[in-house]
């Protein structure tokens, strides 16, 4: 039972503001209102209670904790299912994050052209024509 409906048919929830919650109780005290069942008394003090200790926005707080810890949850769960599309090839793993990458592995890349040439101009560059294929393309003769 979340609400009190008293005697003159306003309806009370933990939402309502504490100053309307102890309004109810002075009415209840004065007898402006009628008696209210033990059970709906007693929640209508805790609910005082906890806007007295905790501040007049404790349900609110409380219930959208409540809320994003359940969409935490539904979200947890979905993670652990078993996703039943076929499973990626490293290669279309590769190609998926290059394009979530690309300015990333467009440098990547760049980089390693330049490293691979700078290993063939060094290469060429410790040979000193000892090589007769390297002697053959610099004469202009093909392999």
């Amino acid at each position: 039972m979340t609400e009190i409906t008293s005697w003159d048919n306003v309806v009370y929830t933990k939402h309502s503001s504490l100053e309307d919650l102890l309004n109810l109780d002075q009415k209840l005290k004065t007898g402006q209102v009628e008696f209210l069942p033990e059970d709906q008394y007693k929640k209508m003090w805790s609910w005082i209670g906890n806007k007295k200790q905790f501040g007049e926005e404790y349900y609110e707080r409380t219930g959208e904790a409540d809320r994003l810890r359940s969409i935490f949850e539904e979200n947890l769960k979905r993670s652990y299912e078993p996703d039943n599309s076929p499973r990626k090839s490293f290669r279309q793993y590769i190609f998926e994050s290059r394009g979530r990458l690309l300015e990333f592995h467009e440098r990547y890349a760049i980089n390693m052209q330049r490293s691979e040439l700078q290993k063939e101009i060094d290469l060429l560059n410790e040979s000193d024509g000892n090589d007769p294929d390297a002697n053959m393309v610099a004469d202009g003769e093909q392999m």
